[in-house]
């Protein structure tokens, strides 16, 4: 009776230690996933600058999105008469955190001043984001039409045109208003971004240059990148 009793004691002993294992373990696991919900900082590959707003948003919203604090900066603060605020304002500060990590130390002294996620995100766009910024366009359409291949791949080139291109689309978008407009200014775009594409280009690539400006009719930019690579 004495050893039946000792074995139980010994099992009942290894299912408390058992537990006790079980139970560290769960802590470490919902601790890393909130760590990976809600880290303390995150950086997207490149820092907002004034040349690449379109894509920095992008990717925040992303990044931002997925840890489920996006309706900090889509929607408006809650009033502070809120039971919920101190909460709120705890999370907006970590994804005030997360967006001036995330800008060029060039341009985020003109940022540290916002209160609240939203209303940075709001000057963010304000300076950036809108408007037909003439000295913006300038300086975008320069490099376009001074950008050289060089060292770079072929895929690398056509990809920092194809940037810059964007850049100055959403800045100075297609003025036209009817249909036969709108398309014949697209053809016409279409051919000066050709001609800067192959400009651009390194003298190597000389002969399919010339097979590619002798098509009837031309091709779009994006048909000779594809014929080049």
């Amino acid at each position: 009776m004495a050893d039946s009793s000792e074995n139980q004691t010994q099992q009942s002993l290894m299912s408390m230690e058992q537990m006790e294992q079980m139970f560290q373990m769960f802590q470490k696991i919902n601790n890393s996933t909130n760590q990976t919900e809600n880290p303390t900082s995150f950086k997207i590959s490149e820092k907002l600058t004034y040349h690449n707003y379109t894509k920095w948003c992008k990717l925040m919203h992303v990044a931002i999105g997925g840890r489920g604090r996006l309706s900090h900066i889509t929607a408006r603060p809650p009033p502070l008469s809120d039971p919920n605020y101190n909460q709120w304002a705890q999370k907006d500060a970590m994804v005030i955190a997360w967006i001036i990590e995330n800008i060029n130390g060039d341009i985020v002294n003109q940022f540290l001043d916002y209160t609240t996620a939203h209303s940075l995100w709001q000057g963010i766009e304000g300076l950036l984001g809108c408007g037909r910024d003439e000295l913006q366009i300038f300086d975008l359409s320069s490099k376009a039409s001074t950008l050289k291949q060089n060292n770079d791949t072929i895929e690398v080139y056509y990809g920092k045109l194809n940037m810059l291109w964007t850049e100055i689309d959403r800045r100075m978008p297609n003025p036209m208003n009817c249909p036969q407009d709108i398309t014949e200014f697209n053809k016409y775009i279409q051919r000066q971004r050709l001609y800067q594409f192959l400009t651009g280009i390194n003298d190597s690539l000389d002969k399919e240059r010339r097979e590619i400006l002798n098509r009837e009719p031309l091709p779009t930019v994006e048909m000779a990148y594809a014929t080049i690579r």
